[in-house]
């Protein structure tokens, strides 16, 4: 049975022209149903490898030139029941079943079959399929035409038993933090960044808001889509730098092997599509959004400053700062009044009794603590305020 997908995620990194993609795919099956999906790749069928991994990279970030958006904004590349069955045990010599197409790599577990295939005939892949008692019409390799060029080889899996599947990743009706989903990651060798999308170019039954298609991608760094301009494609792209200084845990790191430990950036890129009019694949250049760096070191910053070692320090420091300022309109004087600040750690109370201590008529107490509570919050504030202000505009030119 032939699944037009809704939705699709995936996550990719390009690097020394090499690209590794990990992706997911709703296919939404019963238990009694099977499938078949076909991934385009644009390199030679002995340089394209595979492998099943047993969980999905997360990426958590915000665009930093945008702190006033959620701290906690997380992109999850994978939603119910998004799963991506694929898996690789070894690579063997090619097996020629003709002249025109030879599998170069073959798998087998979990009740899935994947394979990669060399060719350039349309009607050698669909007699291949059929040989593997799997139906399917000739018409539903069209949207494949402009891939049977010799420049693209092919990873074809079907779904031998979704039961298999099932019994092997049992929480993959769950959520994806509540148990183990099964991705698969293609690595092969590509100038660019590239997406298939003509292979999901397909002619709906129904022309209705349900056939539009989705697609999800997260790319490690900071890329911009080529785009053809007559595309009737809608893509969005956004910029994000990992919240975490590390790769977040679970992570495979099979995935992230050779690309940076720290400061990881990466790129968000939705695309809204109906199939039938898909004119072009994706491919992605590296792009540096105007501002970005010192964003980056601007929000390092901030991340620093809201450390507790360093708010403890700034508390007391600026609270000093604001006693010997009330100390000078009130007193003329504030040297010595600026180390009754730091009694602003027991909260404006214990400041109170630190005042009442140094002898202070209970009215100059009171105007006191009333000054310095204004300076101090104002004081703030103005510091948040001018924070915002230098990412938000200097960052940003």
């Amino acid at each position: 049975k032939t699944l037009h997908e809704k939705e699709q995620v995936a996550v990719i990194a390009h690097q020394d022209g090499i690209q590794k993609m990990m992706l997911a795919v709703n296919i939404a099956m019963a238990s009694d149903e099977s499938g078949l999906w076909i991934l385009p790749i644009p390199a030679a069928a002995t340089d394209v490898e595979i492998d099943l991994l047993d969980s999905f990279p997360r990426f958590q970030g915000d665009d930093p030139r945008h702190v006033d958006i959620d701290y906690h904004t997380a992109f999850l590349l994978m939603r119910i029941p998004q799963v991506w069955p694929l898996f690789f045990d070894a690579i063997f010599s090619p097996n020629f079943l003709g002249v025109d197409l030879q599998i170069h790599a073959k798998a087998q577990k979990w009740g899935i079959h994947s394979e990669v295939i060399e060719t350039e005939s349309k009607e050698a892949l669909l007699s291949h399929i059929h040989s593997e008692g799997i139906e399917l019409a000739s018409k539903e390799l069209d949207s494949f035409d402009p891939y049977f060029n010799g420049d693209f080889s092919f990873v074809a899996t079907w779904i031998e038993s979704i039961s298999k599947l099932k019994e092997k990743f049992p929480e993959s009706t769950r959520s994806l933090h509540e148990g183990r989903w099964p991705s698969l990651m293609v690595t092969f060798p590509t100038k660019r960044a590239f997406y298939p999308m003509l292979a999901s170019r397909w002619e709906p039954e129904e022309k209705d808001h349900y056939g539009s298609l989705e697609i999800q991608l997260a790319v490690v760094g900071h890329v911009t889509p080529v785009v053809i301009e007559s595309s009737t494609t809608d893509y969005s792209t956004s910029f994000q730098h990992q919240i975490q200084s590390e790769w977040p845990e679970g992570c495979p790191k099979e995935f992230i092997e050779g690309l940076p430990a720290r400061d990881i950036r990466f790129s968000t890129a939705w695309i809204f599509a109906y199939p039938e009019y898909i004119d072009s694949d994706i491919w992605f250049e590296p792009y540096n959004p105007p501002g970005m760096d010192l964003a980056i070191r601007m929000w390092k910053l901030v991340n620093w400053l809201v450390h507790p070692v360093s708010l403890v320090l700034f508390y007391g420091l600026f609270s000093c700062l604001c006693a010997a300022i009330t100390g000078w309109t009130l007193f003329g004087r504030s040297r010595r009044m600026a180390l009754t600040g730091l009694w602003n750690f027991t909260t404006i109370v214990g400041l109170g009794f630190a005042l009442k201590f140094q002898g202070l008529p209970d009215d100059i107490a009171k105007k006191f603590l009333l000054r310095f509570t204004l300076i101090f919050v104002f004081g703030t504030y103005l510091i948040q305020l001018g924070l915002w202000w230098l990412i938000e505009t200097l960052a940003l030119g």
